[in-house]
């Protein structure tokens, strides 16, 4: 295939993406789909050709005519409805908003900028989308809106260059989800963007167009895909009307009253601090017993006559295995209440030291058991990585070495 032969097999693929996407946008009439064509024929081919205008035109011509018996059946409203009311809303809101504006972001930025320069002051920012964005919406993709101040000027236009696998004649293909003319501006202008984007966001939440974005200036306000029904023939169905002032930031909510808001609860003296329910960690304690405090309340102080009672009504511990309730739970349950002015508490506070006696038996000899039976394990995996093999071999060696030393032990002891 010659050069030439290249040329107008793109020129004829362009046209016919044209003749088939800019009926049904609801953006263009005939006429301004015939001087676009006339565009892609000249950057293709150096030259005009009537007999392909006039082909692609006819296309172009019958799709406008199918689309309008389309759109005569849509009694409601369109998701296009609801967008066009919401660019309505901007526009008199002092952002600029303008649909398939440029073929890239950068040119869509330029002539927004240009539209705000001629309209004069009282502009605050602008919203649009591109040709590219616009395509991609019609195959179904979703749409993206472009924002900005209106602080950024270009002394002349941004240059495209064409490219063959663009689609549309233009190389400088903006990546999707980006705001990338923000990359241009300082970051000082990131909290005035940032505050144009939630306006937006408001006005089009008001007119039920479902949005999102990641509140990063550097990406763009994100449409999910819908069904595109623009309309170009018929009325709109009323809307909403005007959406009101953006509702101010809600209200931070109050701080833990456990925490104060830290989102760590006040360590005890031998333990690390303990992350607070607030922030998903387990929830505040009602009373340290063992340091004998409350974190709920002041400290209970109970007169020794209460001590004598409750060390009288203490259970005898033995090293046997406990069956039943703690013995600190059968003195909280057998202790008397002791009044501290205010509030009657269990003076479980003032035996916390005797309970924690008492227990100090059973608990010596668990630790101690616990560590005989656990430190054969403890060296083997310590062996294990230090001489780099299994555990199990390393527990058979122990063992091994175990079985030898017993057995000198014994000749020993016969000798």
């Amino acid at each position: 295939m010659t050069a030439d032969e290249q040329a107008l097999a793109s020129c004829r693929e362009w046209l016919g993406r044209v003749a088939d996407l800019d009926p049904r946008a609801g953006l263009y009439d005939e006429a301004g789909i015939v001087e676009a064509m006339e565009e892609i024929i000249r950057l293709e081919l150096g030259t005009p050709s009537p007999a392909l205008l006039f082909e692609f035109a006819a296309l172009a011509r019958a799709g406008l005519e199918a689309q309008a018996v389309v759109e005569a059946t849509w009694t409601q409203r369109t998701a296009n409805d609801a967008l066009d009311d919401a660019f309505d809303d901007l526009n008199v809101r002092g952002i600029i908003a303008v649909q398939a504006l440029g073929n890239t972001t950068q040119e869509g930025s330029w002539k927004i900028s240009a539209l705000g320069r001629e309209r004069g002051g009282g502009l605050r920012g602008h919203a649009f989308y591109h040709r590219q964005d616009l395509e991609r919406a019609l195959d179904g993709q979703g749409l993206y809106l472009s924002f900005d101040t209106l602080a950024l000027e270009f002394d002349e236009p941004p240059k495209t260059v064409k490219g063959a696998d663009s689609g549309d004649g233009f190389l400088t293909i903006v990546p999707v989800g980006l705001n990338d003319v923000v990359g241009l501006k300082g970051e000082a202008n990131r909290p005035r963007m940032a505050a144009i984007a939630e306006e937006i966001l408001h006005v089009l939440a008001h007119h039920q167009v479902v949005a999102r974005w990641s509140g990063n200036p550097f990406e763009r306000i994100e449409l999910k895909p819908f069904a595109w029904q623009k309309r170009r023939t018929s009325k709109r169905p009323p809307g909403r009307g005007h959406a009101g002032p953006v509702p101010p930031p809600p209200a931070a909510p109050p701080p833990c009253e456990h925490c104060g808001g830290k989102g760590w609860l006040q360590p005890d003296p031998a333990k690390f601090p303990e992350k607070c329910a607030c922030r998903g960690g387990k929830p505040r304690p009602a009373a340290n017993v063992a340091a004998g405090t409350t974190d709920v309340g002041p400290t209970v102080s109970a007169p020794a006559e209460a001590v004598a009672v409750a060390a009288a009504a203490l259970p005898t511990v033995s090293t046997a295995p406990i069956v039943g309730p703690a013995p600190t739970t059968v003195a909280a349950a057998t202790l008397p209440v002791v009044s501290t002015g205010a509030v009657a508490q269990p003076a479980t506070a003032a035996v916390g030291s005797l309970s924690q006696a008492t227990a100090s038996r059973v608990g010596a000899f668990d630790v101690v058991a616990f560590t005989r039976a656990a430190a054969p394990v403890l060296l083997a995996v310590v062996l294990a990585q230090a001489w780099k093999k299994p555990p199990i071999v390393v527990s058979l060696m122990l063992a091994a070495i175990a079985l030898v030393v017993a057995a000198v032990r014994a000749t020993r002891r016969r000798s």
